[in-house]
């Protein structure tokens, strides 16, 4: 931010001459969504306007003990938009199924499916939900 006006006047004196510029960054506002379900924080948060279905389950907390990782759905206007696989995002990075929130969005965590507990010689010993 502290670069912007010398970056852009910069790149702007290619063009025009006798100018000036002034940078200034303005708030960004905050929505209301609703996290339900099996959620270790449920209920009515605000999260930044930019947020995603994937940055609001960080800020959130996520699921609880009792909640799936595998079928995280993103709820608009009473009609499922997005169902998104934890386990895909935080082992291989997969971020397709990721969406912006909007207003009033609702994230449904469901209880969690079937566990196996996996120990012994394995690179990451922990419970998964299959």
């Amino acid at each position: 931010m502290k670069d912007a006006e010398r970056v852009l006047a910069t790149h702007i004196s290619k063009i025009f001459r006798n100018f000036t510029v002034n940078v200034s960054m303005g708030r960004l506002r905050s929505i209301e969504i609703y996290v339900v379900g099996q959620a270790k924080t449920p209920g009515k948060h605000l999260v930044s306007s930019l947020s995603s279905l994937v940055n609001a389950l960080f800020e959130t907390g996520g699921p609880g003990v009792n909640g799936s990782m595998r079928s995280i759905s993103l709820r608009r206007n009473g009609k499922t938009v997005a169902t998104v696989d934890m386990y895909a995002f935080l082992v291989q990075g997969d971020n397709r199924s990721d969406v912006p929130l909007m207003t009033g969005d609702l994230i449904y965590i469901p209880p969690a499916g079937p566990r196996a507990a996996l120990l012994g010689s394995v690179n990451i010993p922990a419970i998964y939900e299959m």
